[in-house]
């Protein structure tokens, strides 16, 4: 695997596990916004797809 692959899963991990703990924070009894969370968890499926494109094209 390419080096910027590597690079694209890192962030998807990072928008992972920022959607977990803006989703774990959204369950104390003050509330939060659990679509960030969500939409925290979109951005890392597209980082997780672009690594596996990324990785599939040889870049």
């Amino acid at each position: 695997m390419s080096g910027i692959a590597y690079f694209w899963m890192a962030v998807g991990f990072l928008f992972t596990m920022l959607g977990g703990l803006i989703f774990v924070f959204s369950l104390q009894p003050e509330g939060g916004e659990r679509r960030y969370a969500y939409a925290s968890w979109a951005v890392a499926v597209f980082f997780y797809l672009l690594a596996a494109w990324t990785f599939w094209r040889g870049i």
